[in-house]
């Protein structure tokens, strides 16, 4: 900060897994928030690092145009338009993660050196094993978010494909990630991306951009 910031703290409470909050607001002035003073996840999924990185990436590019002259300060209000809906979005798939696992019945069956004790294991594994593919293989998360409704992003009466944890089709939608292709000279499309705006040029003709 650059300066002493008197703290002071509010409360301290004991951790406990499920929670799934966001707060009301992620800016008020020129104060922003992001990360854990954003929202709070339970752990499963391991979404809560992956959206505090993305909070600081939205706000900083923004911040940093608006700094450098080359934005309008209004900019930094489609920060909260953005991060708010993939707030929500994540905490609620951790949520489902959690409960997943956390609210599968482990019944006394499963101590049982018997035939039902044994199809109770089965289907404790087959339910566990289910649950890791749920939890962990999640490309739709990782790769699916949307920033509809964003004033920065000019609909065109696109659909998206379904918004699933475990799958993750590529989108042109305007708001959603760009989609990967290789170029003829072989390098990837994002290859020729680079920190500043970049402008795509598509067809089998080149236009006069």
């Amino acid at each position: 900060m650059g300066q002493d910031i008197p703290i002071e703290v509010l409360s301290v409470g004991t951790w406990m897994a499920g929670y799934a909050l966001v707060a009301n607001a992620f800016q008020q002035g020129r104060v922003f928030i992001g990360g854990d003073a954003a929202h709070l996840f339970t752990p499963t999924g391991g979404l809560d690092f992956n959206t505090a990185v993305e909070d600081a990436v939205n706000l900083g590019w923004k911040l940093a145009s608006v700094v450098r002259g080359i934005a309008p300060a209004r900019l930094l209000d489609t920060c909260a338009q953005e991060r708010m809906p993939l707030a929500h979005r994540n905490t609620a798939y951790a949520r489902q993660f959690a409960d997943s696992v956390g609210l599968f019945a482990a019944t006394p069956d499963l101590e049982e050196a018997s035939e039902r004790g044994e199809r109770t294991r089965q289907m404790a594994s087959e339910h566990l094993n289910g649950h890791v593919r749920l939890e962990f293989n999640i490309p739709g998360v990782t790769f699916g978010g949307r920033y509809h409704g964003s004033a920065i992003v000019v609909t065109n009466g696109s659909t998206s494909p379904p918004d699933a944890a475990n799958s993750y089709q590529a989108s042109a939608c305007p708001g959603e990630r760009s989609p990967h292709a290789w170029l003829t000279d072989g390098r990837s499309l994002y290859d020729t991306f680079h920190s500043e705006w970049n402008l795509l040029q598509l067809g089998p003709q080149p236009l006069d951009a």
